[in-house]
């Protein structure tokens, strides 16, 4: 039986990197992937598609999910996956999918992506200069 999956989209967030008791780590990051559909105003309906990627312990070395931050257009091949049913107060609970992360690579240039990130940072710096001149005493 066949359980890939390929995806492309844009993280929706900076990877949430966890050290795990053993050292190894697992990492957690959102895609936000275009359907291809439109709803009634017109706009492009997406999804939002959970991936876990698993680091051996002892790997020293920066990996891709380290050096990629919101925004950035990444593509995903992995498997489809779904932790066990388990019983919360009496009731079963039965957790949601995500895809277990094999590879992982950059779809966008690091120019753009660092052009994205300057103008983010920028952005920020200007609100917060104004917010800082609306709370003057003066």
């Amino acid at each position: 039986m066949f359980n890939s999956v390929v995806l492309e989209g844009r993280l929706a967030e900076n990877p949430r990197v966890n050290v795990n008791s053993d050292g190894s780590k697992g990492v957690m990051i959102t895609l936000i992937h275009d359907t291809g559909r439109k709803n009634k105003e017109g706009k492009a309906i997406t999804s939002r598609i959970n991936v876990r990627a698993f680091i051996r312990a002892g790997v020293e070395s920066v990996t891709p999910y380290e050096m990629c931050h919101e925004g950035d257009l990444i593509g995903v091949q992995g498997e489809v996956r779904c932790d066990a049913p388990y019983m919360k107060d009496g009731v079963t609970v039965y957790p949601s999918q995500y895809i277990l992360a094999q590879k992982m690579e950059f779809k966008e240039s690091k120019s753009v992506t660092d052009a994205r990130r300057a103008k983010k940072v920028a952005e920020a710096a200007a609100a917060h200069t104004e917010e800082e001149s609306e709370d003057a005493p003066f």
